[in-house]
């Protein structure tokens, strides 16, 4: 028996269920939003609020963490949390209580990628695993239920966005429970003796993720609109996910053999140029298939990219700040 075989079984399935609402959420929330008769400077609020609230509260919830050592225990916490959020969305659509769902949401939900991150690189360097191939089944997650939603979507309609969300959501929060009830450890040491989270590397990585970011943003809340505009139905859409969460799969397998190869920062390089080229042919295309197309370039706008920084992050932090520094770029 290996017990990091198990604990790698746990992160996977984390991972799963970490992606799998991400997969309803940015699709399909928007446009639920959108029938339930919001404007689109209330859906822009409503989706600036995760992006928003995490810078802050993500490094936060690392640094906690990194303190007690309970890095289970806090992320069962959010997980219930991210459930209590979304459930609003199941009672009432009205802005405010939109908002107000969108905020306990973005507070839980904020960390939780980030500190399965730290898990997962912790398992890599110490046990020799591929952390690229455990963050793969976060993809996967993601194009099961955004397929699956689709299929549901276009039979049913909108309406059950917010019931199918919440049950991905509490899938989560359930499986928590039996994973990683470690007793704490004892506390980081005081921050002027401590070795800094922030080195000038990371420092600019940040900055790099930022722009990666800010240009990301508009695409994945405003997509869905923008085939609606077209004319298009919401089965490309899904189709555009699916294609974009593939190919993600794909360069997820060869991910850390790249890096390997070639080095992070020339990995770091392509992947936003590739970025660049996507947005550029999406604003120039019009055709369902060639849109849907397009979208393979995710492969590296969001695998690439992550799989070098997340690396790089696990690299240059001191192991007792792991959380933390995950945490930081996850914001």
């Amino acid at each position: 028996y290996d017990p990091s075989m198990r604990t790698k079984r746990q992160i996977r399935s984390i991972y799963f269920l970490i992606f799998a609402p991400l997969g309803i959420y940015v699709p399909y929330l928007p446009v639920y939003f959108k029938s339930a008769g919001l404007s689109a400077a209330e859906i822009s609020v409503l989706f600036a609020v995760l992006p928003a609230l995490k810078t802050f509260t993500s490094p936060w919830w690392g640094h906690v963490i990194d303190l007690t050592g309970q890095r289970w225990r806090f992320f069962r916490l959010a997980a219930w949390l991210a459930v209590l959020g979304s459930a609003v969305w199941l009672v009432d659509s009205v802005f405010m209580p939109a908002l107000a769902g969108m905020t306990v949401y973005a507070f839980a939900r904020g960390p939780l990628p980030a500190l399965a991150d730290t898990a997962a690189v912790e398992l890599a360097h110490s046990q020799g695993q591929d952390y690229a191939r455990m963050r793969i089944w976060g993809s996967i997650g993601f194009i099961v239920a955004s397929i699956a939603t689709g299929y549901v979507i276009e039979r049913h309609g909108l309406t059950l966005v917010p019931a199918i969300l919440l049950a991905a959501n509490l899938a989560l929060a359930v499986a928590t429970l039996g994973i990683g009830r470690e007793a704490g450890r004892p506390a980081v040491q005081a921050a002027g003796k401590s070795e800094p989270v922030l080195s000038r590397g990371l420092l600019v990585l940040m900055l790099t993720a930022g722009i990666h970011q800010a240009a990301t943003s508009p695409y994945n809340t405003f997509y869905g609109f923008y085939l609606a505009a077209l004319g298009l139905p919401v089965s490309v859409t899904g189709a555009s996910w699916a294609v974009a969460v593939s190919a993600e799969i794909l360069v997820l397998l060869v991910a850390g053999r790249a890096i390997e190869r070639f080095g992070i920062r020339f990995v770091l390089a392509f992947s936003m140029a590739a970025s660049a080229l996507r947005w550029l042919l999406v604003a120039a295309l019009h055709a369902p298939l060639a849109l849907i197309a397009v979208q393979a370039l995710h492969a590296f706008t969001f695998g690439t990219f992550l799989v070098s920084a997340v690396t790089y992050v696990g690299h240059s932090v001191p192991r007792q700040r792991r959380a933390t520094g995950q945490t930081l770029f996850g914001a």
